[in-house]
This record gives structure tokens, C-alpha cells and sequence, in this order.
């Protein structure tokens, strides 16, 4: 499958997404500069409207920066981009993972909330993907990022991405089930 030669850039529903969002819209043209890329950003539909009124009128001053609330497959759209922003979120992380795509992450993180943050930081340790802590996000420091995983080529990942099949499989094995093999 063919990759275009985009970033996309998203956070899941979007409700705290907006720090995403503006760093993506300030880097853009800085990482169409160093990589050539263009800026594909999937907003959610819970960015606040102020936030959504404002991406649009950016993405209409630009040539480079696409803005769209939402696609019916995001895991197909992050498969065929050259780059995935996004937060690192369980179901994100699961499409980055099977995608192949490099991947910048920015783990949303919140006082006691660190799921993310430790997800990320296992997979960027596995040379799988790159973190950008919240706290360090800005424009240069994502435009960098883009740019170094639009020349990696991410880790292989040694994962059971077939979780919830394997998991009825053994169930029903334990259980003495016959299970029709997966195609």
C-alpha cells in the first residue's frame, strides 16, 4: 500500500487534543521545509469548536495543512502516511503498532494519570517510536521529531497483536472447545 507524503496528526476524540493541534499547525511549515511533507490533522469531534474554528481558518491560509474532524478508518489513514502524531492511547498505539508507520507520540499525562506516558516510554525504549513529553511539546522540538522519524525506519515489535483471539483460543482450548482457525 502506497504511503503519501503526509504527516497525520491525532488525539483521539479530541477533548484534550488542542496542544497537539497547535504545535502540529506551527510546525508545518517547518517539516514541509525539511521533509517535504504535507500536514493532514484529524481534529476529533470533541476539539472545542473555538479550537476547531481556529484550525480551519489556519489550514485555509496554508497549502501544507489539512484540517478534517474526523475519517471513517484512522488506522487505514495512519497505515498509508509517512508520519503519525498522535497521543498513546491503547487502540492508537495498537494501529501504530500493526501500521509499521514512525510514529511521534505526546502521551497525554495528568497529575496521578501516567498510562501513557509509560506506554510511550516502553516503546520508545524498544526504538519503536519517539515521545515528546507534554511538558516539552512545542513546534521546533515536534518539527525535529517529525523529521528524524520521516528517516527511521521504527523497530520490528516482537507483540501478540491477535490478543483477543489468542485469548479465545486458549479459553476454549482450557474449555475443551473445538475453534475454527482464524484465515
Amino acid at each position: 500500500e502506497h504511503r503519501q507524503a503526509r504527516v497525520i496528526v491525532s488525539s483521539g476524540g479530541g477533548m484534550v487534543g488542542e496542544p497537539i493541534v497547535r504545535a502540529a499547525v506551527a510546525a508545518h511549515r517547518r517539516v514541509r521545509e525539511s521533509t517535504g511533507l504535507s500536514t493532514t490533522i484529524v481534529a476529533g469531534p470533541f476539539l472545542p469548536d473555538h479550537v476547531w474554528e481556529w484550525l480551519l481558518d489556519e489550514a485555509a491560509l496554508s497549502p501544507w495543512l489539512e484540517a478534517v474532524r474526523r475519517v471513517p478508518d484512522l488506522a487505514g489513514e495512519i497505515r498509508r502516511s509517512a508520519v503519525s502524531v498522535s497521543q498513546c492511547g491503547y487502540n492508537t498505539t495498537m494501529d501504530l503498532l500493526r501500521a509499521g508507520t514512525p510514529s511521534v507520540v505526546v502521551p497525554y499525562s495528568d497529575g496521578k494519570e501516567d498510562e501513557q506516558r509509560r506506554r510511550a516510554d516502553r516503546l520508545a525504549a524498544l526504538g519503536v517510536l519517539t515521545s515528546i513529553a507534554a511538558t516539552d511539546l512545542g513546534p521546533d522540538r515536534l518539527a525535529d521529531a517529525i523529521a528524524s522519524a520521516h528517516v527511521a525506519t521504527p523497530a520490528a515489535v516482537r507483540l501478540d497483536l491477535d490478543g483477543a483471539d489468542t485469548s479465545a483460543r486458549i479459553v476454549a482450548e482450557l474449555a475443551g472447545v473445538a475453534t475454527p482457525h482464524p484465515a
